[in-house]
């Protein structure tokens, strides 16, 4: 268990993880705006195309600056990270609440439901994993949902902060929405790194759309061979291929089971 002082900074990377996932969205939903296009003068008066050319610098102004907004937030997080590596580690779980007081009679039954529950989940622990010991299982999300217009063909367009990701031992999948058998695609190419606590690392990477006609669907791959035990670091960064749209089918998930 962490010291006081180390899980307060622990809390404070991961709430600053999730102001630069919201930070993120909002930009994609700006994004479209921006990259909207005003009617056409047959199609509208001229009130409603100077709103919507109103409406679109709003946007491409918003957009900047919470881009520089998500930068210092990125150098920030990357900032706490190359401090106290220690801080990507996954929060505890919430303390349960106390339990009220209950009868000697009631305390015999509850341990024999408990007994049972117990029996019946290594019962299906087994089943699903062949007879070994128990694996948690943990999502956790590399990638958000992103779609947004690129002015430059083959441009990184998304890199999110290291993610860590524990491993004791199972599966590790990585998949779209509902993790762990989503399918999922990137609009156009991606490169996940993954560090490890020896400082080794390996990469998997995917070009979804080699004719520039149609990206392709993958369903749940296993990328176990690229985790050892421990802590590791999940780096993702997204590339456009073809120029136009680029982003993703959905949240892009990595499950240990």
């Amino acid at each position: 268990m962490l010291p006081n002082r180390g899980l307060q900074r622990q809390r404070e990377y991961h709430e600053l993880l999730q102001q630069i996932r919201q930070l993120e969205n909002e930009i994609s939903v700006l994004s479209r705006i921006d990259a909207g296009h005003v009617s056409k003068p047959t199609e509208a008066g001229s009130f409603d195309r100077s709103l919507q050319h109103f409406r679109v610098e709003l946007a491409s102004s918003a957009v900047l600056t919470k881009r520089q907004e998500l930068d210092a937030m990125k150098a920030h997080a990357a900032e706490m990270l190359a401090r106290d590596p220690k801080v990507a580690l996954p929060l505890p779980p919430p303390k349960p609440e106390t339990a009220p007081e209950i009868k000697r009679p009631q305390i015999i039954a509850a341990g024999v439901v408990g007994l049972i529950l117990v029996v019946i989940g290594i019962g299906a622990a087994t089943g699903m994993f062949g007879g070994g010991s128990h694996v948690p299982v943990v999502t956790t999300m590399i990638a958000p949902t992103l779609e947004q217009r690129v002015e430059e063909a083959g441009a990184l367009f998304y890199q999110g902060p290291p993610v860590a990701v524990k491993y004791e031992g199972g599966v590790v999948t990585l998949s779209g929405h509902p993790a762990p058998t989503g399918q999922w695609y990137i609009d156009d190419r991606m490169v996940m790194t993954v560090t490890r606590e020896d400082k080794t690392t390996d990469t998997w990477e995917h070009l979804f759309n080699e004719d520039c006609e149609k990206n392709e669907v993958l369903g749940p791959l296993d990328v176990t061979n690229l985790f050892r035990p421990g802590t590791n670091l999940v780096s993702v960064a997204l590339y456009d291929a073809c120029g136009g749209a680029a982003g993703t089918s959905g949240p892009i998930l990595i499950t240990v089971h």
